[in-house]
């Protein structure tokens, strides 16, 4: 399962319905707050994609805590600003998508890290994928 954690609500919808019809379980959060709290379900995450312009706990915020307290959980950062990305003190680095997401680069991440789609996935078009 592949937790997204972004706070608009147009893009995390988007996202989540992409990559369910490519075969990603996933489960889409508006926030780092509401991220923490489903990481204390029953079914831990592969993978962890998340915008780092949230509202309260910030994305990097939300980044470091995650590599404090699940050091072999995959994680990504997106954004559509500018950030300075150097990582923290004791944390490593983590892929970054400039949003508009290169959909191509980010489903081979995914590919790299998650488990075999549960389906054939379907393949996007150069319409859903913004033309990149």
């Amino acid at each position: 399962m592949i937790l997204i954690v972004e706070d608009d609500p147009l893009s995390r919808r988007a996202l989540q319905s992409l990559l369910a019809a490519n075969g990603y379980p996933c489960r889409a959060v508006p926030s780092a707050e509401a991220a923490l709290k489903a990481l204390q379900g029953r079914e831990e995450p592969e993978i962890v994609l998340i915008d780092i312009d949230l509202p309260g706990m910030s994305g990097l915020q939300l980044l470091h805590e995650l590599q404090q307290a699940h050091p072999r959980l995959p994680c990504s950062l997106m954004s559509a600003n500018d950030h300075d990305l150097s990582p923290p003190a004791g944390g490593r680095a983590v892929p970054f998508f400039p949003k508009p997401l290169n959909l191509k680069r980010l489903f081979g991440f995914l590919r790299n890290c998650a488990k075999a789609p549960a389906a054939q996935p379907r393949r996007f078009n150069q319409l859903s994928a913004g033309g990149r």
